[in-house]
């Protein structure tokens, strides 16, 4: 849902061309990788539907990527102060 939700925001951004819309698709796409792991493909998804329906300039799928991005960088921030750098394996040969 949250997934979606971000794709309804980015497209909401594309028409009315409000900076609140990407602010929320921030928040939408942060909440959506964390409660799900799969919700970076979309990642993907966002930019090729913008393409497929709007057939926006390079500049706009830069500021529509920004929000993702760094969505993306918080959730590994989380992901890495939670789990730590080193996968299981490794974790336990040290133990």
């Amino acid at each position: 849902m949250f997934s979606l939700t971000t794709l309804l925001n980015i497209l909401n951004y594309i028409r009315n061309k409000k900076i609140k819309s990407l602010i929320f698709s921030f928040i939408t796409f942060t909440l959506a990788l964390l409660s799900k792991e799969n919700a970076i493909t979309f990642l993907a998804i966002i930019p090729l539907t913008v393409f497929f329906v709007y057939r926006e300039s390079v500049k706009k799928y830069f500021i529509i990527m920004l929000p993702l991005i760094g969505a993306v960088i918080v959730y590994f921030i989380f992901r890495f102060n939670a789990l730590g750098f080193g996968s299981v394996s490794d974790q336990s040969k040290n133990s």
